[in-house]
Parts: structure tokens; C-alpha cells; sequence
């Protein structure tokens, strides 16, 4: 196993030699990173990074004007300022520092409506210019909603007197919508009278996006294996643990799960898109004894705690040792899938993705920076290119300081 020291390459994001561990993390700070690093792709507007579902870009427009309502870069900059966001110091990143630090890029204008213009989006021959592709700050979908207003989906909703219940205005018991039990515009699914084939892409096209855990093992031998799984997310934080579904092939588990069952360990590397191509091809069904991240032309970086190698090019990098293993059984009594409970004793971060929170100096990941990639069904990946803040209520159900609406600080300054 090619485990050499990576040399970094100017200019190249995330693979930087100026990378750090934390090795001892206080439990708040350690939630801040797991949220920050793992969960922004969960419920946030994603747009498809594939190329050929973008339209070309105009030839040669003219800048446009900002539309009313808007603010310039240097507005949004000053307004920033105005809240106390500061640049951090990467020298003293692990230091505990009294001076909030730019949690995010700073937001960008979006129309009174809430929403904001479509990203131009270069295309050439080589695919998508990732350079051009901004991660926008935007207002929530409803910045003036209240509780308990009603927000309805884009398909029809049946009322409570559709539902089976009392109808509001005469108490009278109605039927529920639909034929025999059914509901009227829903396709219900029986999952004991399906197959496997069928299941997989009903599960991994339904939800979604999720995160991507680039795996890092090796054999008893000492053999490398690298591969993303996608049945991924953190469930805690104290300690840190990582659930992983690794899916059994031809009734045998297949090279990275015999890995891990055989060392229990693992590295978790994050997947961002400034080398997804080339993390996709680790995921071919190659031979045990192909080192993957050689064949990818990706950098093995030695661990601290564990033996498997880092990955040069991941901005977030988790060493990990095996704490639960649960296997799951179909029907017929047969092992489908082992669920692997990892617990992180070590992270490593590219020092250009962390930053701290504003109000209280914590380490955390910043997503804009970390550009992380997700999966959704069939071949899809996809990144996050829109994001927005809503605050959270109290025990009463209201937002102090935020006029009764869901707003958050961000939109404040975002709807100004």
C-alpha cells in the first residue's frame, strides 16, 4: 500500500499541505462540525451539477443591472460587517478566540420575492466550469410565514373532511378520498410484495440528497480499497459516529466491509467537486487486490490513529474505529446489508474550509468552502448551490427578535 506523503499542488482546493487534526474537541464543538460537515445537504435547494441538463450561457450579455431590491457585493459586504463577521486567522484556528469569524461567504442579494436569479453556469467541451458556479444565499421559500398558516405542497391536498375527520363547519363524519382505502393521487407501495430490484430504486431515489462517505480501508494484508457509499449519515455526536450501510453482493460482503470487519477500522473522507470524477471511478466492482485510490489517481496521506490512509484531496478527512456492527435480513433470512456504527477519534480539516461561529468562536465546517457533493437516484450527483437560514422558535412557538416571522439574522440582511 502506496502510503507516500502527498505533495501538495498549487491551487488545488482542499489538497493543500497546510492541513491540521483535532485530536481533543469539546463535545459542543464537535456537534457544530458533524452538523456543519455532514447535514447542509439535507433539506436545502440542490441544483444538478450535470452538465448536459444546463442551458448554455447567453453570447456575450452585457452585465445586467441589479433588479430593485437587490444589493451590490460591496453593500452586502458592509452589512456584514455591521453584524461583526470578521475574517479568521487561519494561524489561530484552534485557538480560542473572543472575535466572531465569517460563519459563511458573505450572502448575496435576492429579489423581494425570495428567490434569486439562476446561476450562469460555463459550459465546454470539458463539462462544467465549477469556477463560475456560485453558492447563492437566499431568503426562505416563506420568510413572512406564521404559525399556523397553512403551506400547501404543488399537488392537490385533501381537507380534513377528505381525510375521514369531522368537517370544520358541521361536525359530520365524510369517507376518505379515493377507492377502497386508497387516496385519491397517491401511489402506495406494499414493500413485502416487491423485490430487492425493485426497491433500490424506489429507496435511493426517494431519499435524497444524501451525503457521500468516501472510504478508506485495508486488508489484513495491507491491500487499500476506496470506495463511496452513500447510505451515509452522522447520528452522534458524543462520541462522533458515523452510520454507514454497506450492501452485501451475491450474498458476501463485499471488499471494504470484509476490510472493516477484519481491522475495524476506517477512514471517512468527504467528497467535494473539485475531484468527483475521479472518486466516482473508485466505485467500479475491481478486483480485491486493486488499490483504488492508486488507479483514480488520488494521494494516500498517512493516518495518525488508524492504519488506513487519509485522502489527499478531501477537505474533510474522519479516522474511525469500528464500535457496532448490525446486520440486516430480508424475508427469506438471508444477509442483505451490515450497518457499521465508525466512531471518529480523529478529524483532519484543509484549514481553507473551517471557520467559526459568529457568537461563540466554535470550530465549524463551512459548506460553502467545503462544496460537498450528494447523491440522489440512479447516476445523479449534485451540490448545493442555494442555501437560506430559518430561525428557530422558542418554547411558545415564537421567534424573538425576528418581528413573529421565521426569519433569521442572514435574511435580515439578505431582504435589506
Amino acid at each position: 500500500m502506496d502510503q507516500a506523503q502527498t505533495t501538495a499542488a498549487s491551487g488545488r482546493p482542499g489538497a493543500g499541505s497546510s492541513k491540521f487534526a483535532v485530536g481533543s474537541v469539546a463535545c459542543a464543538g464537535v456537534a457544530g462540525l458533524v452538523a456543519g460537515a455532514l447535514l447542509p445537504l439535507v433539506g436545502r435547494q440542490l441544483r444538478g451539477a450535470l452538465g448536459r441538463f444546463l442551458p448554455p450561457p447567453p453570447a456575450q450579455q452585457p452585465a445586467a443591472k441589479p433588479a430593485a431590491g437587490t444589493r451590490s457585493s460591496a453593500d452586502a459586504k458592509a452589512a456584514a460587517a455591521d453584524v461583526g463577521d470578521t475574517p479568521v486567522d487561519s494561524a489561530s484556528l484552534l485557538a480560542a478566540g473572543e472575535a466572531p469569524a465569517t460563519l459563511t461567504s458573505e450572502p448575496t442579494a435576492a429579489t423581494a420575492a425570495g428567490t434569486a436569479a439562476a446561476t450562469s453556469v460555463a459550459r465546454t467541451d470539458a463539462g462544467v466550469d465549477l469556477a463560475d458556479v456560485a453558492v447563492t444565499w437566499i431568503r426562505p421559500p416563506h420568510p413572512n410565514w406564521r404559525a399556523p398558516e397553512r403551506l400547501l405542497p404543488p399537488f392537490p391536498v385533501p381537507s380534513a373532511a377528505d381525510r375521514g375527520g369531522k368537517g370544520e363547519e358541521d361536525g359530520r363524519e365524510d369517507k376518505k378520498a379515493g377507492d377502497e382505502g386508497g387516496e385519491m393521487g397517491v401511489v402506495s407501495v406494499r414493500v413485502a410484495e416487491c423485490s430487492s430490484s425493485v426497491l433500490y430504486p424506489l429507496v435511493i431515489s426517494t431519499v435524497v440528497p444524501r451525503p457521500i462517505a468516501f472510504i478508506s480501508t485495508l486488508s489484513k494484508t495491507g491491500i487499500g480499497n476506496l470506495s463511496p457509499y452513500s447510505y451515509f449519515n452522522a447520528v452522534a455526536h458524543n462520541p462522533p459516529l458515523l452510520a454507514i450501510g454497506h450492501c452485501w453482493s451475491s450474498g458476501k460482503p463485499k471488499d471494504s466491509l470484509t476490510n472493516i470487519l477484519d481491522t475495524r477500522e476506517l477512514v471517512v473522507a468527504l467528497m467535494s467537486d473539485w475531484f468527483v470524477e475521479a472518486a466516482n471511478h473508485t466505485c467500479g466492482p475491481y478486483p480485491p487486490d486493486v488499490n483504488e485510490m492508486r488507479l483514480a489517481g488520488l494521494t494516500p496521506v498517512p493516518s495518525v490513529a488508524v492504519k488506513p490512509p487519509r485522502v489527499a484531496e478531501s477537505a474533510v478527512n474522519m479516522e474511525c474505529v469500528v464500535r457496532h456492527t448490525y446486520n440486516v435480513i430480508d424475508r427469506d433470512g438471508s444477509v442483505t446489508t451490515t450497518v457499521v456504527l465508525a466512531e471518529v477519534v480523529m478529524f483532519h480539516f484543509s484549514e481553507q474550509v473551517v471557520t467559526r461561529t459568529p457568537n461563540t468562536g466554535k470550530l465549524i465546517v463551512d459548506p460553502v468552502k467545503l462544496r460537498p457533493m450528494c447523491r440522489l437516484g440512479g447516476n445523479t450527483y449534485g451540490f448545493v448551490s442555494h442555501l437560506f437560514d430559518i430561525a428557530r422558535p422558542d418554547k411558545d412557538g415564537r421567534y424573538p427578535g425576528h418581528d413573529g416571522f421565521v426569519r433569521s439574522e442572514r435574511d435580515k440582511i439578505i431582504s435589506q
